[in-house]
Formats: structure tokens, sequence, C-alpha cells
């Protein structure tokens, strides 16, 4: 709410987020979806996905920090 209050009253000069409050979007309730689509129509807003935790690099990292953790190993 603070941000898109700040986006309309011209205090924020753009945002770009790639989490939101609730995800998926499909577990958003209808205020927030609202609250998206208002923000989505200015041009200076940019959402991206939430995908960093999906890379070949980070699901290497995160399989390893588990095995160490099974295995009490470092």
């Amino acid at each position: 709410i603070a941000l898109l209050q700040g986006m309309t009253e011209g205090k924020v000069a753009g945002a770009c987020v790639d989490v939101l409050e609730q995800e998926p979007l499909s577990a958003m309730n209808k205020d927030m979806r609202e609250r998206l689509n208002e923000m989505l129509d200015y041009p200076n807003f940019i959402v991206t996905p939430h995908i960093a935790g999906y890379t070949f690099e980070a699901l290497y990292k995160m399989s390893n920090e588990l095995l160490e953790k099974i295995t009490g190993h470092s």
C-alpha cells in the first residue's frame, strides 16, 4: 500500500520488484490483485519473476548444503 501511495503521490519515481507480498499470484486475495494491477498501470513499475532460486547454481548450492546438514560433513 505504501509503495502504491508513494507512486500515486509522486514521492516514488519508480520501482522494480521480484518479490511480492503474496506468492504465488493465485494465492493473492482480491484486494492484493487490485493493488498489483493498479501498480502495473504505471510504466515506471516493473515486476520480474521471482526465479533466482531456480538457477543451476542455486539448486546445486542448496543441494550441497542439504547434504552437509544430513551427513554432518562440510
